[in-house]
């Protein structure tokens, strides 16, 4: 249990996709308009990740590996992402979740393909067995870019109230708070000896 416990804390805040690893910054900078809907699919990315890693970490283990097709993995954990987004876009429309700007919602969810990928690959690479450790890994992610796209939506908000240089307005102010939080987030690492 307290290896699990390590797992959420070390994937979510200390080697957190986006602060750490840069993945998975453009539905960030893209931004949503609201903090709810940013929530809203903060979840549905979790959700994305936490089943994607044990689908393809399944795939991997118990069809790709014993056919020797290591050259095929990435490509087949692509494809299950794109289903998996897809469906998950398509029950987050049907259950009212995103009632408006569904193509908003579909344009974010396609740019957030790559960090789901990003944490299936990193599962792989960090030997999260399929289980409940590649199970945490994927929802300790999820949760952790969850948490990062919240804060920088209310970033985001702030820095559009704030009385900005023209030349700096938009995109360039929007990457040089990403970089600061991504010192302050880099700053966690070997925090309680978790690397």
């Amino acid at each position: 249990m307290k290896h699990l416990l390590l797992v959420v804390i070390s994937s979510a805040v200390v080697n957190n996709v986006v602060l750490v690893r840069q993945v998975g910054l453009c539905p960030l900078l893209q931004g949503s308009g609201s903090l709810k809907r940013m929530l809203r699919l903060g979840l549905v990315i979790t959700a994305v990740m936490t089943v994607g890693v044990m689908a393809c970490g399944m795939l991997n283990t118990w069809v790709l590996g014993p056919l020797r097709l290591f050259s095929v993995m990435t490509l087949a954990d692509a494809l299950v992402i794109l289903m998996l987004s897809r469906l998950a876009t398509w029950m987050a429309v049907r259950t009212g979740w995103f009632r408006s700007g569904l193509s908003k919602l579909e344009d974010m969810m396609f740019s957030a393909q790559c960090v789901a990928l990003a944490v299936i690959l990193m599962a792989a690479a960090g030997q999260y067995p399929v289980g409940w450790p590649g199970l945490v890994f994927g929802a300790g992610s999820g949760l952790g870019w969850t948490m990062v796209a919240v804060v920088f939506e209310t970033i985001r908000r702030r820095l559009d109230e704030a009385p900005v240089p023209s030349s700096m307005r938009g995109l360039p102010i929007y990457l040089v708070a990403f970089g600061l939080l991504a010192l302050v987030g880099m700053g966690l690492a070997g925090v309680a000896g978790i690397e």
